[in-house]
Order: structure tokens, then C-alpha cells, then sequence
């Protein structure tokens, strides 16, 4: 990432349910000042992800969500073209040489639960592969307990992106994030920890 990244990852979430805050654990926490800086870190999240693996991303309309996407896609292995199924709903990337497909979901337009289970989401939760869903919000009550929670909030030019674990798979990709991340550290460089 450019000089603008920065990292901060030593604050709790304070948006979580109360059922499962025991569950939660330290949230990451990076700005990007770019739509490339933002698909950099979905790319190095994307080359942690295995089967199973359920990330919802949140924020409102412009933030960057498909952008994210288009990075995890990226670095899970998918070459071919990433857009956001607000009107089909669900996209699946299959990869070659047999690799499990990463499941693409967007919720939008989706009124409530028993909806988004008639779109087949217990299908692609249940898949070979991972799960990108973007506006998971409409489907909270029926999506597994265990994610990793992206919120992008759009400030000017730059992303604030908070990723936050619940579930001890969840944690373990969260901690792959931050290791992958501070490789890539450099005292006043990218990624530079915020104060």
C-alpha cells in the first residue's frame, strides 16, 4: 500500500452483538487512501481464505465493498472478471485445477431472512469454498456465528477499514492478516501503526 496505509490493531470492537462479544477478538484496523490500496489488502486477505471461510462486508453505497471483493477474488486465485450481483445475487468464481469457487453474495436487495434463504444462501454457506457477502446485515439471523466482519467507512479520500473476528477460525484468518500485514511494515512507511 502507499504511504497513506496505516494499521492499528490493538482496539476491540465496539459494534458487536452482546450474544457473542466473549467471541470477539481485537479488531484490525487500516486506512487506504487509494481503490488500489483497498484491493491490495482484499488481495492479501484473499491469499489467506480456505473453504468455508465467511467474510461480510459493510458500509454504505460507494464505500468500497466491490472493491474489496475484487482483491480477495484476486488473491484467492480468480483471474477472471469480479462485479458485485446486486441484480443476480450471487456470483461464484470457479478456479482451476478443481480449487474450491469463492461464493460472491450481495444481499441488497434482499427484504429479510426467509428471503435471502430462498436465494439458496444456506447452499453457498455450505459450499466448497469461501464466502464474500456484502449487506449482510438483512440476513444476521440466519448466517453462521462464526465471520469476519469488514466495515468500510468512506472519509474523503481515504477508507477506514475495520476487520473484526467472531469464532476461532475467524481469529485465525484475522491473525494470518495481521502477520501478512506486518511483513510488509517499514518504520514511516506503509502500513505505519497509528498512535
Amino acid at each position: 500500500m502507499e504511504s497513506q496505509g496505516r494499521v492499528d490493531d490493538g482496539r476491540p470492537a465496539e459494534e458487536t452483538d452482546d450474544s457473542n462479544q466473549s467471541d470477539v477478538s481485537p479488531c484490525l484496523r487500516v486506512v487506504t487512501s487509494s481503490a488500489d490500496e483497498t484491493q491490495r489488502l482484499g488481495f492479501t486477505l484473499g491469499r489467506l481464505l480456505h473453504p468455508n471461510d465467511l467474510i461480510l462486508l459493510r458500509g454504505p453505497l460507494g464505500a468500497g465493498k466491490t472493491c474489496m471483493v475484487q482483491g480477495i477474488a484476486r488473491g484467492y486465485g480468480y483471474t477472471g472478471r469480479v462485479i458485485s450481483p446486486s441484480f443476480t445475487l450471487a456470483n461464484v468464481y470457479e478456479l482451476p485445477g478443481g480449487r474450491p469457487p469463492l461464493y460472491h453474495l450481495d444481499l441488497w436487495r434482499i427484504k429479510n431472512p426467509v428471503e435471502a434463504l430462498g436465494l439458496g444462501l444456506e447452499e453457498y454457506l455450505a459450499g466448497r469454498g469461501p464466502c464474500v457477502i456484502e449487506w449482510p446485515e438483512v440476513a444476521e439471523t440466519v448466517l453462521p456465528r462464526d465471520y469476519l466482519l469488514v466495515r468500510i467507512e468512506p472519509k474523503g479520500d481515504t477508507r477506514e477499514i475495520e476487520i473484526c473476528a467472531v469464532g476461532e477460525r475467524p481469529r485465525a484468518l484475522l491473525d494470518g492478516l495481521r502477520a501478512s500485514l506486518a511483513t510488509t511494515m517499514q518504520p514511516g512507511g506503509p502500513h505505519a501503526p497509528r498512535d
